[in-house]
């Protein structure tokens, strides 16, 4: 089994670490109304600089209750990535490369080292700049103009589909062969959708321009791709479409009701629906 097979050496993130060095606000998202499925996903806002944000996600375990797994193997201190070495390996990377995987994220529980059964971690930049200035691909910026998925989903037809049938909106997951045109690349990114209170919070609403590229396996490039973002406080709901839209092979015999059917999730898309964190409501 390869999705939780998490004893294979590799470097780790400490949760412990993380929080001890940096400012960490933990999130926890519940996705049955989303997906039909009831299981638990956590956020982990970290802080590395004041206008830079690391998202940490624990996705859940689709074949168990427990999204963490108990290790196998001893972990050393330089199992662990230091403080140096996971500033440098967030510094390197562009926030369109998204880091999915298993068994990154450690915690410790008592004598125990336990791993994330699956992760996501993307880096995002804070920035308050308006128009006509454009933000770039993982650009937080609650100052650009609003537009909806709705809205950029007309205007694609109006300008690539008209042109040329084949050119269907990237984010169709209805549609199985999109074509990745290089002449769209620079719009792929983070737009703001929309703003609204939770209580007294600011909640400002973002989705991701990105496609269904990968036809046989998870598009993880996606990342969490609509989100809810609060100043000061992070990130605190969302959606993560593509890990509930691909079945592995090795999870055919499993209970779990995988894919979600691909009109439920163009529902979820074009109506931007999302997890909210019941720390907030």
């Amino acid at each position: 089994m390869i999705l939780f097979n998490i004893s294979y050496s590799q470097q780790y993130i400490s949760l412990d670490s993380l929080q001890s060095n940096y400012t960490v606000k933990k999130y926890t998202l519940q996705t049955k109304e989303l997906y039909g499925i009831d299981k638990t996903i956590e956020l982990y806002n970290v802080y590395v600089l004041p206008h830079k944000l690391v998202l940490f996600t624990v996705l859940p375990n689709l074949e168990g209750n427990d999204n963490w797994k108990k290790l196998d193997v001893q972990v050393s201190k330089e199992d662990i990535y230091t403080k140096k070495q996971l500033e440098n390996w967030i510094y390197k990377r562009e926030p369109k490369n998204k880091d999915f995987g298993y068994g990154k994220i450690i915690k410790k529980v008592g004598k125990h080292y336990y791993a994330s059964a699956a992760n996501l971690i993307e880096v995002f930049n804070i920035e308050n700049y308006p128009f006509p200035l454009v933000s770039s691909y993982g650009t937080i910026n609650t100052m650009e103009k609003k537009v909806s998925i709705n809205e950029m989903a007309a205007l694609y037809t109006e300008i690539y589909t008209k042109r040329n049938p084949k050119l269907i909106f990237p984010m169709d997951v209805r549609e199985a062969d999109h074509i990745h045109y290089g002449d769209m690349n620079y719009n792929f990114r983070n737009y703001l959708s929309k703003e609204y209170k939770i209580g007294k919070n600011d909640v400002y609403q973002f989705w991701t321009f990105d496609g269904w590229w990968v036809i046989d396996g998870y598009n993880s490039q996606r990342g969490i791709d609509r989100f809810a973002y609060i100043p000061e406080k992070g990130i605190v709901g969302g959606s993560y479409d593509f890990y509930f839209a691909f079945l592995p092979k090795q999870m055919l015999n499993n209970k779990t009701h995988l894919p979600i059917a691909d009109d439920k999730l163009w529902d979820n898309i074009m109506n931007e629906k999302i997890m909210i964190a019941k720390e907030i409501k």
